[in-house]
């Protein structure tokens, strides 16, 4: 990750490392929404919050994210949501802490690799390489 620095006229032309010490080697997704969530192919979510790492337990998920593909989130929504390909399913975490707070089986869908939430429609969509899926998404 890099930052420009802002300039009187834009932007600076040097980059410099947002966070030198972090490895992203392992990223396969990338949300932001004010702070920035890195989905790693470990399984892990690492969540970047006012130029640090901040803690994102997973805590309470019943088995950990086995082939993870994606995940989403905006300002609008206190959840992320992780689309968890191994286990077929999508998982919502708290955004804040990382805690575990609900899953949706995906049942026999075919293999997804991307997701979005409406809040608006209170819609979960899921891509795969054909098709565009919609669910609602139960109160809770």
């Amino acid at each position: 990750m890099w930052r420009y620095a802002p300039t009187d006229g834009g932007f600076d032309s040097e980059r410099r490392p947002a966070l030198p010490s972090l490895d992203l080697r392992d990223a396969i997704d990338l949300n932001i929404d004010g702070s920035f969530f890195v989905l790693l192919k470990t399984g892990k979510v690492l969540k970047v919050a006012g130029g640090r790492v901040a803690p994102f337990s997973l805590d309470g998920l019943d088995k950990p994210l086995l082939s993870p593909v994606a995940l989403t989130t905006s300002a609008d929504l206190t959840s992320l949501y992780v689309l968890d390909q191994g286990n077929k399913r999508v998982v919502e975490f708290d955004k804040e802490t990382g805690r575990f707070l609900r899953q949706f089986p995906l049942g026999d869908t075919p293999a997804a690799h991307d997701l979005w939430v409406d809040t608006e429609h209170n819609t979960l969509f899921l891509v795969t390489d054909r098709q565009l899926y919609g669910a609602s998404l139960p109160k809770g």
